[in-house]
Parts: C-alpha cells; structure tokens; sequence
C-alpha cells in the first residue's frame, strides 16, 4: 500500500520549495482539510530530495487510505490521492 509522510506547517516551511538538485525538483506538500500537509514517502527514494531524507524519514508515516481525501483549495494544489478515507 502507498504511505505518505503527515507534516506540519512548520515541517513544510523547512522543506518546500527547490532542493539542491536545482529547480526542476520541488517538494510541494498537499495540504489537506484536516490541517496536515502531505507528502509521498517516495521522496525518501529520490536522490534530488536527499537533503531532505533524514529529516522526512523521521516523521510518522501513514497509508494513503487513512488521509481525508478533500484538500484546501488553491490555484497549485495538485489533485489528492484517489483512494484515502478518513482516519
């Protein structure tokens, strides 16, 4: 099953934007209506993230399917997983 990794405001503040790879690699957390933010525990195998491995790997990680499936509203927002369910 596919995890992500819930994070806070502060967790994103520290991780968003470009990486060291340059700017075609970005993380972009979804923020969902429960407050969290999201991202794929896929970016803890992609290289152009690995200044962010340590830090993201220590975090909870959860399946997809526990996340609420409606995401706060926003012009970027990228769409949800298409599966998750409530916690």
């Amino acid at each position: 099953m596919s995890k992500c990794i819930p994070l806070t405001q502060e967790d994103v503040d520290r991780i968003s934007g470009p990486s060291a790879a340059g700017d075609h690699h970005a993380l972009h957390p979804i923020r969902h209506r429960d407050g969290w933010f999201y991202v794929s525990t896929d970016v803890l195998d992609d290289p152009a993230h690995a200044e962010h491995h340590d830090f993201l790997a220590s975090k909870t990680q959860v399946d997809w399917a526990d996340v609420p499936t409606d995401v706060e509203p926003t012009a970027t927002s990228p769409s949800p997983p298409s599966s998750p369910s409530s916690p």
